[in-house]
């Protein structure tokens, strides 16, 4: 397996766990990251891509979660397919598979 690790979710184990100020550092992180997915879901919700009702805020968390979950899966089993599902599943339940934004060609 190739080896799939996610910096930031790597060091909360080493440093967050018992240092404050990294814990906070940590978590500053997570929430950038958090902000620049939530603005990529906004922009896909604009052009009608997401699945109706879905908040771009909670598909952001959702999204990362399941990132680092699959890769605690796929670090735990050597295993990526467990990652990919974990992206997939999170695909199929907040994107609308059929956008209809302006955006969107057919050919």
């Amino acid at each position: 397996m190739d080896q799939a690790r996610c910096p930031i979710g790597s060091l909360v184990h080493e440093l967050g766990e018992h240092d404050g100020a990294a814990r906070t550092a940590l978590s500053d992180g997570f929430a950038h990251w958090r902000a620049a997915l939530a603005d990529a879901r906004r922009r896909v919700a604009d052009r009608g891509g997401l699945a109706a009702g879905v908040d771009p805020e909670t598909a952001a968390s959702g999204l990362l979660a399941a990132y680092q979950g699959g890769i605690v899966l796929a670090g735990a089993t050597g295993d990526l397919a467990l990652l990919r599902l974990a992206l997939a599943t999170f695909e199929a339940t907040v994107l609308d598979e059929q956008p209809d934004g302006p955006e969107r060609s057919s050919g």
